[in-house]
Formats: structure tokens, C-alpha cells, sequence
């Protein structure tokens, strides 16, 4: 799923549509509660969009590695941890 309709997804959960070409003047819109989102508001929802993605990567990093750190704690070794984690 793209950005793009990620950000829509957001602003209108209950929207029909399609974007073709991953081209936002090219939204057909078959299904609408409310405005139909401007171009600038849907650009500012894929920021938010964006941003929420990368704040779970890297909150999935942070986690991994306080996983390894008290795995390695508890006295496994790091084979061990590899081993357990991958």
C-alpha cells in the first residue's frame, strides 16, 4: 500500500478509491464520507504517515536490542542470543 493512500486511509478511513499511477491528481473517488482531502492536506498526512513508520522501525530496533542486552544479562552468550533471536 502506498503512502499516498495510507495518508488518505487516515483523513477519510471510510473512503473508496483508486490512484492510478501512484499520481494524486489522479484519484477516482467511488466512495466519500465528507470533502474530498485537498492535495496539501493528503501531502501533510503522508508526513505523518511517514513519520509513524519510521518511529516503529526504529522502536522495533530499540526493543531487539533491549532484548539482546538482557538476554546477555542473564548470562547467555552472544551465540546463545543469536541462537534465540536470529
Amino acid at each position: 500500500m502506498s503512502n499516498y493512500t495510507k495518508a488518505i486511509r487516515s483523513l477519510r478511513p471510510n473512503s473508496e478509491f483508486v490512484i492510478t499511477g501512484d499520481d494524486l491528481d489522479n484519484i477516482e473517488w467511488h466512495v466519500i464520507n465528507g470533502a474530498i482531502p485537498t492535495k496539501a492536506e493528503i501531502l501533510a498526512a503522508v508526513t505523518v504517515v511517514e513519520k509513524a513508520e519510521k518511529d516503529e522501525i526504529d522502536q522495533r530496533a530499540a526493543d531487539r536490542l533491549s532484548a539482546i542486552t538482557k538476554l546477555a544479562a542473564l548470562g547467555l552468550t552472544e551465540d546463545e542470543v543469536k541462537a534465540f533471536i536470529g
